[in-house]
């Protein structure tokens, strides 16, 4: 997910990263409901898989915070880091 930053709308400041992306991981959602618990937990590193709140808080926070430009926010419980 991507949101484009309003600072991007002046010609001056395009060179400027005003894009910032939310990197999901492994995510509990309703079509998991029959996947084991234990291979869901087996999909993050920190043994528990991510909510969609999880989610839209980092979205939400990407969204508020007008300052953070050009970041990619991680919510994968660490598995960006490589395999564990």
């Amino acid at each position: 997910m991507r949101r484009k930053h309003p600072l991007s709308r002046r010609p001056h400041l395009r060179k400027i990263a005003l894009h910032n992306a939310v990197a999901p991981g492994a995510v509990y959602t309703p079509l998991h409901r029959n996947t084991p618990k234990d291979v869901m937990e087996g999909l993050s590193p920190m043994g528990r898989p991510s909510t969609v709140q999880d989610i839209a808080d980092a979205v939400m926070y990407l969204t508020d915070a007008a300052t953070v430009t050009g970041h990619i926010l991680y919510v994968d419980g660490g598995a960006h880091f490589g395999h564990w």
